[in-house]
């Protein structure tokens, strides 16, 4: 599975890039808060040219932003296979042979209005800050939301 957590990486970072590039009118915010972020640290005597793990919570912008254009990326096809040499019994009593593959449904995942239904109207329109103030990071897969296979 290491060529498809390669490629679900590389995909979600074109989709990113993408986004940005076209929605320029959303980049100067997000250098806005990246440069508050910064100068926090400077403000604080920090040596500013390093950001850890904790200036990368901060930026709630920046992790919305990528979690609404993972939601949106249009790449549905990721098939996973039973590369085991035994049958792989899903919690509904679905039986997956070994070499057999199966595709989830990102287009439910991402825009159902039953699986997102947290989420405000417009599930089609991409809102880059939709998920600030959420508790819904970019990195957290959940029931609604996979944006990557966890290395399975």
């Amino acid at each position: 599975m290491t060529f498809l957590s390669v490629a679900t990486t590389s995909g979600l970072l074109i989709a990113l890039l993408h986004s940005l590039a076209s929605s320029p009118q959303h980049v100067i915010e997000l250098l806005e808060e990246q440069e508050y972020v910064i100068q926090q640290k400077s403000d604080n005597h920090v040596d500013s040219s390093l950001l850890n793990a904790d200036d990368y919570k901060k930026l709630v912008k920046l992790d919305s932003y990528i979690r609404e254009a993972f939601r949106h990326m249009d790449d549905f096809d990721h098939p996973h296979v039973n590369t085991t040499k035994n049958n792989v019994v899903l919690s509904n009593g679905t039986i997956i042979r070994p070499g057999e593959e199966v595709f989830t449904n990102f287009w439910h995942l991402n825009f159902d209005p039953t699986v997102q239904s947290d989420l405000e109207e417009d599930l089609e329109e991409f809102k880059p800050f939709r998920f600030v103030g959420r508790e819904k990071q970019a990195t957290k897969c959940s029931n609604d939301y996979l944006p990557f296979g966890l290395g399975r």
